[in-house]
């Protein structure tokens, strides 16, 4: 075990491991006299040995860091920055971390500000991100392009159809990609569970049976070949889901 360095307060909200590394965000802190090393909200540790993890740097985000992955030299978080949903980060070197591209979804849709980005999914030269229930027909899940890091481009996106209202603004807690579908799980009862094809400019659902309406919230989502394994925030904590034969094509 081991303690983020450096912090005043916070707590940590994401985790992504990759090539004997650990890459953790935390929520946002503010603290304006603090020297440029203190309450950063991304940080990176060794732990080629698991025994003693070894911290390496940190890197001023100056928002929540909800969800993070990483591949190469490239780090992709996804935050609660209104004009840099996603934030990509040089990580090559851990004592000199950089920002080197933002995508912004106010960029394609003028309107959308405060939605943020809550969950993302790499895979090939497409970074797949959910975000908090947007008002309207605004989306909130979204396909970019991240071939030039420094540059990511919109591909497509969609509108889940989360319901609004409530204590708790409905979000995107968990994405898996394989081959042309979206696995996506929502935070709300209503639609805790779709899938979505990828492949298509429009993002169609799949199938007819590609909703499932849970009784309680789902709070992560993860996939292993055919089954899809969704936590949940009460009752039968872990759900799991499979190919319902002549039922679903």
């Amino acid at each position: 075990s081991a303690t983020l360095p450096n912090m005043t307060s916070g707590l940590a909200r994401s985790i992504f491991y990759y090539n004997d590394r650990i890459y953790i965000g935390t929520q946002y802190m503010s603290c304006p006299s603090c020297p440029p090393y203190q309450n950063n909200e991304f940080h990176i540790y060794d732990v080629s040995n698991p025994g003693a993890p070894d911290w390496q740097g940190s890197f001023n985000v100056n928002h929540n860091v909800n969800d993070i992955a990483v591949r190469g030299d490239y780090a992709y978080l996804a935050t609660s920055a209104d004009d840099k949903e996603i934030i990509i980060l040089n990580i090559k070197d851990p004592d000199n971390i950089s920002e080197v591209g933002v995508f912004n979804a106010k960029d394609t849709d003028t309107a959308s500000v405060a939605e943020d980005a809550t969950s993302l999914y790499l895979l090939g030269d497409k970074l797949y991100f959910g975000r908090k229930r947007a008002p309207s027909s605004r989306p909130d899940f979204y396909v970019i392009n991240i071939n030039d890091p420094k540059n990511p481009t919109l591909v497509s996106s969609k509108n889940l159809g989360m319901p609004t209202g409530g204590a708790v603004i409905p979000r995107v807690v968990g994405i898996v990609v394989k081959n042309n579908l979206a696995f996506i799980s929502l935070s709300t009862p209503i639609y805790g569970f779709r899938i979505v094809d990828v492949s298509l400019p429009a993002l169609p659902d799949h199938t007819t049976c590609s909703t499932i309406n849970f009784g309680e919230n789902s709070t992560a989502l993860d996939m292993n070949k055919d089954f899809i394994f969704i936590a949940r925030s009460m009752g039968n904590e872990i759900q799991v889901i499979g190919d319902q034969t002549g039922t679903c094509p």
